[in-house]
């Protein structure tokens, strides 16, 4: 049942898990992605909404989801726990984004922020996120990659040069074969 959705638009998934997670993703990815959402409540006929609905999700655990370098929908932060315990940081940040100084120039920045390519920017990732993804390869992939390197920099064998992109387009080739054979 999902009838908190239906007047919602931003919605917090709390303690995410990959456990959790496994076997949901799809069905996450719908809610992310598709137009219309069905709206699902107890003993009340389904019916479909228009679904502007944004997604938080928070955790403790070291790996939320299984990310990829083809996750484009995900955008992963890690927030340090050296600031646990730390009330007076979190009071001065809270004093700060209630003052009417710092919300006008957030409004301020965002509209004068120039959109026009906007779809044409790359994906920002932060250093966690490109951990997530390192994390989530296949140990097969990482032994390949490894190998392939290891053949790369053998500077006495001639027969393994080649370049960068070549050898980035060796990679699921070499799994492949591996994990085939």
């Amino acid at each position: 049942f999902n009838g908190e959705m239906e007047n919602a638009y931003l919605v917090y998934l709390n303690e995410m898990s990959k456990r959790e997670m496994s076997g949901m993703e799809e069905h996450l990815k719908s809610y992310l992605t598709d137009n219309y959402i069905t709206i699902n409540q107890k003993h009340v006929k389904p019916f479909s909404i228009r679904s502007y609905h944004k997604f938080i999700c928070s955790t403790n655990n070291l790996q939320p989801k299984t990310s990829t370098e083809a996750s484009r929908r995900d955008w992963y932060i890690n927030i340090p726990n050296t600031l646990v315990g730390d009330t007076q940081y979190f009071m001065n940040i809270r004093k700060f984004i209630e003052s009417d100084d710092a919300i006008g120039t957030l409004y301020k920045y965002l509209k004068e922020l120039d959109i026009e390519n906007f779809e044409n920017e790359p994906y920002p990732k932060a250093e966690y996120q490109l951990e997530l993804e390192q994390d989530s390869r296949k140990p097969i992939e990482l032994w390949t990659e490894e190998y392939v390197k290891e053949m790369l920099d053998n500077e006495d064998n001639e027969h393994y040069s080649m370049s960068y992109p070549t050898y980035r387009n060796l990679i699921p080739h070499a799994y492949n074969f591996i994990k085939n054979n």
